[in-house]
């Protein structure tokens, strides 16, 4: 079948178990953990992590539960290795990444070998050339995590440059759940709103948005995650959490979707008065898509 694959499924189970260990230190309650994250039965989360899968459907549920790729889950070289949730800086941001690293410490010959050290309690991934010349845990691999932002309000910078009608009409759904959002319509408008209101994240209409997205982090020094707005004409872009660059078409359910990627903010279940965005989709059906 065209959704089948073929798996090593005991690498894919020790690398699940990894994962999860980093929030679970019980084996016992493994199962439970899973289930609830992919949002199936406890039986479904035991038969995975005792059988694996061969669904390329569940393979791709377990990989957006745990918020990694597909293909790390799957990948043999893993096996053995600890995962760790550590920073990484890039372009002078930093971010939150899972790194896996080998069991034991160790002097790597290569000066730009990355090793991950534990420096005030907090994991870092950095060249080993940058640090001590201390033995450390070499990364064998790593991947970006979005940071979810659990706070009672969410707070969205908007740069809309064109199609502004457009614009208006999500800002105001986002509103109407409970969402912050801010139109700024030029650069300097955006930082001057954000050096004042510490934005949460940004929703950017314009020519250049990922120049823009780096600006505006240099500019508060840390790194705020993007969602840029593609049109119709445009590709599907796939995200890229490590820079925090997030895409969705130009309406409101595309958005609301993207930043529920790395926003753990509770939208409203009923908006006070539907929005002209939400046309496409009745209330309703966006609801029970969006509303944990």
């Amino acid at each position: 079948m065209e959704n089948d694959i073929r798996t090593d499924k005991s690498a894919l189970v020790s690398n699940i178990e990894s994962v999860l260990a980093l929030d679970e230190p019980n084996p016992s309650h493994w199962a439970s953990l899973l289930a609830y994250r992919m949002g199936v039965s406890r039986q479904t989360g035991w038969r995975i992590l005792n059988h694996g899968t061969e669904s390329l459907r569940t393979l791709q549920q377990i990989a957006d539960a745990l918020g990694l790729s597909a293909s790390a889950l799957i990948d043999p070289a893993l096996v053995g290795k600890r995962a760790l949730r550590a920073r990484i800086t890039v372009d002078g941001a930093e971010y939150a990444c899972v790194a896996w690293v080998d069991s034991e410490p160790t002097v790597p010959w290569n000066a730009d070998t990355l090793v991950a050290r534990c420096q005030n309690g907090c994991w870092r991934v950095g060249r080993f050339a940058s640090g001590s010349r201390a033995p450390a845990q070499v990364v064998r691999y790593y991947e970006g995590q979005p940071e979810p932002l659990s706070k009672s309000q969410c707070t969205i910078a908007i740069l809309a440059e064109s199609d502004l009608p457009a614009i208006e009409s999500i800002a105001a759904s986002l509103s109407a759940y409970g969402f912050s959002p801010l139109i700024a319509h030029d650069t300097a408008s955006l930082l001057a709103q954000a050096r004042s209101l510490a934005p949460d994240a940004l929703l950017i209409q314009s020519s250049q948005p990922r120049r823009m997205a780096l600006a505006l982090s240099a500019e508060l020094g840390r790194a705020i995650p993007a969602i840029i707005l593609l049109d119709e004409q445009q590709l599907d872009i796939p995200p890229d959490p490590l820079r925090g660059f997030f895409y969705a078409r130009k309406n409101v359910f595309d958005v609301m979707m993207a930043l529920r990627t790395f926003v753990s903010f509770t939208p409203r279940a009923q908006p006070p008065q539907p929005a002209p965005a939400l046309r496409r989709a009745s209330p309703e059906h966006l609801d029970s898509r969006i509303v944990a």
